[in-house]
């Protein structure tokens, strides 16, 4: 059987990093409330990641190793999912862009 001993500086130090922990949980919680109420920050922040997206689909520089390496019918597959989620990164920004 194990002695459990009760150490008082650990407990003391566990319970303040509980405590700063929960301090940053509360900070972050706030902030992100704030946040939802900037819409357009939102709009800011949805456009920006929906521009990579769009740019990372019309690149098609970082998949041409994987292309040359591929048979004709993965290579097809491969530019209808790109083209197919170009699209929706542009449908999705297109209606961010009405709204706001």
């Amino acid at each position: 059987m194990k002695d459990i001993f009760y150490n008082p500086e650990k407990a003391k130090k566990e319970l303040e990093e509980k405590q700063v922990v929960n301090i940053e949980q509360e900070k972050r919680s706030d902030y992100f409330k704030k946040l939802k109420l900037d819409k357009k920050f939102q709009k800011y922040i949805i456009e920006e990641i929906l521009e990579k997206e769009i740019l990372t689909n019309q690149n098609i520089g970082g998949s041409i190793e994987a292309m040359i390496a591929s048979s004709p019918e993965d290579l097809k597959s491969m530019l209808l999912a790109k083209n197919a989620a170009l699209k929706c990164a542009e449908s999705i920004k297109n209606r961010i862009l009405i709204n706001f």
